[in-house]
């Protein structure tokens, strides 16, 4: 439902690793709406070796600026 409504996972790999199963058990979702553009960046990922649950975050953020120049005499 969260896929038909435009809510993306940014994190496919598992999370918890043990030495009998790897499953995926933290989940982010992600809807950017009509706000996205080519300027727009996506970094996801997750700490290792914490312990057998691997944190994982998501960080958006746009890479335009309105930078105002001063121009000289």
């Amino acid at each position: 439902m969260l896929l038909m409504k435009n809510f993306l996972p940014p994190v496919l790999m598992p999370t918890r690793i043990t030495y009998k199963s790897d499953t995926l058990i933290d989940y982010i979702y992600y809807n950017l709406g009509n706000k996205q553009n080519a300027d727009t960046k996506i970094i996801s990922g997750f700490f290792q070796d914490i312990s057998d649950h691997l944190p994982n975050y998501l960080v958006i953020y746009n890479e335009s600026r309105n930078v105002k120049k001063i121009t000289g005499q």
